[in-house]
């Protein structure tokens, strides 16, 4: 039996019953295969030059470019740019300076030589603009010469002249004259037809956005620079707080094993392992406090700060907020805001205004110009002696107008094959901008998804160190009583240490990501979650910065568990 398909004796149906079009069309829909789900595209995403502009400007409104700062204390000024110090006392530390993050950034951007540097560039590209846009006008050139000259000469004759009867001919056997003269001329000419400029206007404005977005980079990433550094310097901080309670709970338990051993209620393995535990503290400790001198260094690099001061962090250990973005939208910011793609853009744009300007060699130029000269000559001149000088005094004056013509019929193709590498340069930033914007998105995704790992460590390290810190009590307690051994409390004491160190290590994770994310697409979607500072008695004791429940219950940050 032959295989109808139902589409096909729908139509036939259709066309037996008189059924109208629509139907037949609906009927025959139904019975088109749909394509699965993994197949089906999204909708075509539109030109970069569609959204951002084909030349895209600096943004004049961005908070980070309207440099307006306080003033800085004194004592806190950059070291001047060719600075060297050749003597141990400059460089010897004699203050600490408590800094919060906002005082750490302020100083950073008023202080950092490299966005000084990058702050002289867009002044540079601004000066070649501007000498650009004096293609549009006259000229106006004067040349003078001999203001005064001075012309003067001698001639001699070594013989006479005799006439045929023997006379000897009066003239005299030397000349001279002695002229002096002045001359200038101003010359006033206009290009009106000049290929070059526009596209050379052009390429300058070009390339003064790329400066503009080059600053816009460095002071970003600067930002992120700064953050991450401090951040670092938080998470060093309470390293040593943590190392330094887990020590002076080391050493009031050795104190306490001696006075038991002393009593012969402890054995000496105990006080042994005890006083063994004391000493990894110490290391760990020591290890703390170089990171934590380190990283206050590399912070005082950053934001340059004088050579005898260093700086310390004033803000806790704390979560930033969550961040409120979907990461969609943090994709679709980041497409919009980042000045590097933007940049691209307009390095597209030069090099096909550059490629005009080589072409222009090529192209006919037209000019008017306007010559006014002035001349003149005074003097005298004469025979010998006995003759009488003649006088001369000459003045002229011109003045000429006209059009001059400039056109290369030929050049050896060196014009075009200049406009095709500065074509083909365009079209290997267009790749680049591809390249980019694809390492951007994944840069975004990849900070994203460790956010939110973070959020979930934040929450599990803090469970595990209330959990540690009450199997360290209850376990004290039983070793009191006789029950258990010294080993026992050790090991509890070491899973504290070791949770509220992963716990510190994640906050500042965290506050990174969030970091990260604001660097990468231009947004402060952040929603502070979390007070502002938390009891001293919690910071000796290296605990939580908060307790879980109110965590979870202002930030909105759920989990599984008791």
């Amino acid at each position: 039996m032959a295989r109808v398909s139902l589409g096909r004796l729908a139509s036939l149906s259709c066309a037996t019953l008189g059924c109208t079009t629509a139907l037949a069309a609906q009927l025959a829909l139904a019975q088109t295969p749909q394509q699965p789900t993994w197949l089906r595209r999204a909708p075509q995403a539109p030109d970069a030059a569609a959204v951002l502009g084909s030349r895209p400007r600096v943004d004049a409104a961005d908070p980070l470019r309207q440099g307006a700062l306080p003033p800085l204390p004194q004592q806190l000024e950059a070291p001047g740019a060719p600075a060297l110090a050749d003597e141990a006392e400059q460089v010897q530390v004699m203050a600490l300076k408590p800094l919060s993050l906002a005082e750490a950034r302020s100083l950073a951007f008023a202080n950092n030589p490299e966005l000084k540097a990058s702050d002289l560039a867009v002044e540079a590209a601004e000066a070649r603009l501007r000498a650009s846009y004096a293609l549009w006008y006259p000229s106006l050139d004067l040349t003078a010469s001999a203001l005064p000259g001075l012309d003067s000469a001698r001639q001699w004759r070594n013989f006479k002249t005799d006439d045929p009867l023997g006379s000897v001919s009066p003239e005299p056997n030397w000349r001279y004259r002695t002229y002096r003269s002045g001359s200038a001329e101003l010359r006033l000419q206009w290009a009106l037809i000049d290929p070059r400029r526009v596209p050379r206007i052009a390429a300058d404005r070009d390339a003064l956005e790329q400066a503009g977005f080059s600053r816009l980079i460095a002071l970003r990433q600067l930002d992120l620079d700064v953050s991450i550094t401090y951040y670092r310097l938080q998470q060093a901080d309470a390293n040593v707080e943590v190392a330094a309670a887990s020590l002076r709970s080391s050493q009031t338990r050795v104190k306490n094993n001696e006075a038991r051993y002393a009593a012969g209620v402890v054995t000496l393995n105990d006080l042994l392992q005890s006083q063994a535990q004391l000493a990894r503290d110490e290391a760990l400790l020591a290890e703390a406090r170089a990171e934590q001198n380190a990283v206050r260094r590399e912070l005082a690099s950053i934001i340059n700060l004088p050579a005898d001061i260093t700086p310390t962090a004033a803000d806790p250990n704390l979560p930033l907020g969550s961040w409120t973005a979907s990461l969609q939208d943090s994709i679709i910011a980041s497409n919009r805001n980042r000045e590097e793609l933007k940049r691209f853009l307009s390095a597209i744009s030069e090099n096909n205004s550059l490629a005009n300007v080589q072409l222009a060699a090529i192209q006919p130029s037209l000019r008017i110009f306007n010559v006014a000269a002035w001349n003149h000559v005074a003097g005298q001149a004469g025979w010998g002696d006995t003759v009488g000088p003649d006088w001369l005094s000459t003045e002229t004056w011109t003045n000429r107008v006209g059009l001059s013509l400039a056109w290369r019929l030929y050049d050896g193709g060196e014009a075009r094959a200049s406009a095709k590498r500065l074509r083909l340069e365009a079209e290997r930033q267009a790749q680049l901008f591809a390249a980019a914007r694809n390492r951007f998105r994944r840069d975004v995704e990849r900070a994203f998804f460790a956010l939110q790992a973070d959020q979930q460590s934040i929450l599990a390290l803090a469970r595990e160190v209330v959990a540690n810190r009450e199997a360290l009590r209850l376990t004290m307690l039983r070793n009191e009583a006789g029950v258990g051994t010294e080993q026992d409390v050790i090991d509890r004491q070491r899973d504290l240490t070791q949770s509220s160190i992963r716990h510190a290590s994640s906050i500042a994770d965290y506050n990174i990501n969030i970091a990260t994310l604001q660097r990468y697409t231009g947004l402060n979607a952040v929603s502070p979650c979390l007070p502002a500072d938390r009891p001293a008695a919690e910071r000796a004791e290296g605990l939580p910065p908060v307790p879980l429940q109110a965590f979870e219950a202002i930030c909105g940050i759920g989990h599984t568990g008791p």
